[in-house]
């Protein structure tokens, strides 16, 4: 069963962010933010880095993501830009997406 707090439920959201962030076209600014190799992001996203509170906080306060979203799957905070930032970019990953690998949101 997959909760909003597995790995996988809140990688799905971490590809969201980060297609979020492209969209901005800031993702060399969010390389620099972290301080880390643009790998870890990708670790996080497959869950094999814990994503903390203080990075989630750090992508909340730099890019329109809602850190409970982020962390939770919380969405009763979001604005209406949050939720469409949120739906176009999933929809861009709809497009890029293999067939056959199944979503999460």
């Amino acid at each position: 069963m997959t909760t909003p707090y597995s790995p996988g439920a809140i990688g799905a959201r971490l590809r969201i962010a980060r297609e979020i962030i492209k969209a901005a076209g800031t993702l060399a600014d969010m390389a620099e933010l972290f301080g880390e190799p643009l790998q870890t992001w990708s670790r996080w996203e497959i869950g094999h880095t814990r994503l903390t509170i203080e990075i989630a906080w750090k992508i909340h306060e730099n890019y329109p993501i809602e850190r409970d979203w982020l962390l939770f799957g919380e969405t009763r905070f979001l604005n209406a830009a949050q939720r469409q930032a949120i739906a176009d970019a999933e929809a861009r990953l709809a497009v890029t997406q293999p067939r056959g690998r199944a979503r999460v949101s």
